[in-house]
């Protein structure tokens, strides 16, 4: 008689207890509701790891587009030095001018390089930075020619040659030509960002 009272004293008054086959049903139902619910986390989880690559990878791109507008401003910058260092000389024969003359033109050839590798994937910026090393090279070539006249035959003949303006045109298109090349890694990066 104990194990009757128990079982009487456990359902609440006026409450009937509860046939197995329902028992049945509310177990199977709670596993579903599991299962959804699992199968939501999982859901969610693939979308979250999806999201967080793909946002991984536009920052990634996005500091890879940075990297490669500094490596093109330093290397405007290398070349300005380079000029501005050839320039200081040909007017006072400062021997002082040549070490930023001189520290740029052994820069160059390895920025060249640079500029190179990090548009190694990328052909249309490839096929701007292959045209470039000629025209370097020719600006490169003009500043130590200046250099020598003035060394050889004096300040005067080596204003007339700075003057002539034999390296203007071969600058003018350096920078048209990085310009492109920065304008276009500018583009892509709104549209990363964006």
């Amino acid at each position: 008689m104990h194990a009757f009272d128990d079982q009487h004293s456990a359902a609440s008054p006026g409450i009937a207890p509860m046939p197995k086959h329902e028992r049945r049903w509310r177990g199977v139902l709670a596993y579903l509701l599991l299962a959804a619910g699992m199968a939501a986390v999982l859901v969610n989880a693939v979308v979250f790891y999806r999201y967080l690559n793909a946002l991984l990878d536009a920052g990634n791109a996005v500091r890879a587009v940075q990297h490669t507008e500094r490596r093109i401003g330093v290397f405007l910058e290398t070349l300005l030095n380079a000029e501005t260092g050839q320039r200081g000389f040909v007017l006072t024969a400062d021997g002082q001018y040549l070490r930023p003359y001189l520290r740029a033109v052994g820069l160059v050839d390895e920025q060249l390089d640079q500029l190179g590798e990090d548009f190694a994937d990328d052909p249309i910026q490839l096929a701007r930075v292959e045209p470039l090393a000629p025209l370097v090279r020719r600006k490169l070539d003009e500043m130590a020619e200046s250099i020598a006249i003035r060394l050889r035959d004096g300040p005067e003949a080596a204003r007339a040659f700075v003057a002539s303006n034999a390296g203007v045109a071969d600058m003018d298109e350096i920078r048209a030509v990085l310009q492109s090349m920065a304008g276009d890694k500018t583009r892509r990066l709104a549209a990363l960002e964006a």
